[in-house]
């Protein structure tokens, strides 16, 4: 167990390190040589399938935690945040809309 500060700094400044190490290495290669056209392609899926991936696992999440509570209010608001992303193809309206109409049905539920 980390309780002492020093180790959590150390700890936390090793984790940093490796995590720019593994960042700075691709952008570095990625400068000297040319990216395929098929990867570049296949990346520009990341972040929809990264976003995909955080719902998907904060609703199961959620339902496993507190069975039945909130469950239907998270299914609404992300139908409608999944109607706004089909229509605006923005992520960002998505993420405003989904949790802006989850702050509303949670209230009319009594939720909040």
């Amino acid at each position: 167990m980390l309780t002492e500060p020093l180790p959590f700094i150390l700890l936390t400044a090793l984790v940093a390190g490796g995590s720019f190490a593994l960042r700075a290495v691709f952008i570095l290669l990625a400068g000297r040589h040319e990216i395929p056209p098929r990867l570049l392609r296949a990346l520009s899926f990341v972040p929809a399938a990264a976003f995909c991936a955080l719902i998907v696992t904060t609703l199961h999440l959620n339902r496993i935690a507190v069975p039945g509570e909130g469950v239907w209010q998270r299914a609404l608001a992300m139908l409608v945040a999944g109607a706004v992303a089909l229509r605006t193809r923005s992520i960002l309206w998505t993420i405003v809309s989904g949790m802006c109409s989850l702050w509303l049905i949670s209230w009319l539920a009594g939720l909040i």
